[in-house]
């Protein structure tokens, strides 16, 4: 990747999303086949590309509550959802700090997703409004 402040950079970086992007759709479509052929509901969680009014570009993905979910892709916001319609977005920074024990990476998995058991305790979902943000 070009350094920060080449005039590339910004290019650089928008090829590599969308190469993400591509990547994770892949994947997606491969983990719901399994989660269909071994009988169980899961929900992949999608990774999902956005462009800035500036034009750079951000990726985010979410997580709802009371749905049974599969591994949750990496990306730059994730988007929460509880079961009263409340919702929120945090940086995946702040989702990792806070839930860092309860996220763990799937090491079989390229491009990189998270397992989580299901909804987050309520000690990390608890934590998680004070560091919400806007995308």
């Amino acid at each position: 990747m070009p350094e920060p402040g080449d005039p590339s950079a910004e290019d650089a970086h928008t090829a590599h999303r969308i190469l993400a992007d591509t990547e994770y759709a892949f994947q997606k479509h491969a983990l719901e086949r399994t989660f269909e052929l071994s009988g169980d509901d899961v929900f992949v969680a999608t990774h999902t590309l956005g462009r800035r009014p500036d034009g750079s570009t951000l990726a985010w993905t979410a997580r709802v509550e009371g749905v049974t979910a599969g591994p949750l892709p990496e990306a730059d916001f994730v988007g929460m959802v509880d079961e009263a319609n409340a919702s929120f977005v945090v940086t995946w920074e702040d989702a990792l700090a806070l839930a860092g024990p309860w996220l763990v990476r799937d090491p079989n998995l390229s491009p990189p997703r998270w397992h989580g058991n299901g909804w987050p305790p309520p000690e990390i979902v608890e934590g998680l409004p004070a560091v919400a943000t806007e995308i």
